[in-house]
């Protein structure tokens, strides 16, 4: 049931990357409030918290380090909430070896994105458990 929970609100979250227009906000997003996100130059709109069948949602993207930390505290005291978090990275090699703005690893497919590649990617935080590398999908678009 929370695979497709986790499906759905990805989907939303999709649809919304592609169809959205501007919209303002905090850089973090925070219970009822929005955060706005750079793609293919458009703003895009992501809801903090959606609530189906009594599970939560999170929708984070940080754009400072102390934003980073807060985060990281929400990912690992998650408790059966689902986070997704929003990350800009750098594709650095032909590997797909890429590197966010707080320098923290992310891979990506060598075959869809090369070095130099600015890369947005979603991922999807495991609600089962609270550790940091556990993302059970994980969904890029190219930016530059």
């Amino acid at each position: 049931m929370k695979r497709r929970i986790v499906n759905m609100i990805l989907s939303v979250v999709l649809a919304t990357t592609i169809v959205s227009s501007t919209v303002s906000g905090d850089s973090i997003a925070r219970d009822n409030t929005t955060s706005n996100s750079m793609i293919d130059n458009k703003q895009v709109q992501y809801i903090d918290e959606i609530a189906i069948n009594n599970d939560s949602v999170q929708i984070y993207q940080a754009k400072t380090k102390e934003e980073y930390d807060r985060l990281t505290h929400i990912i690992e005291n998650r408790n059966g909430k689902i986070i997704i978090e929003v990350v800009d990275a750098i594709v650095l090699d032909d590997e797909g070896n890429g590197s966010d703005q707080f320098g923290f690893y992310v891979k990506y497919d060598s075959e869809r994105f090369h070095k130099g590649d600015k890369v947005q990617s979603i991922f999807v935080y495991n609600p089962e458990t609270n550790y940091l590398d556990d993302i059970i999908c994980q969904t890029d678009t190219l930016i530059e």
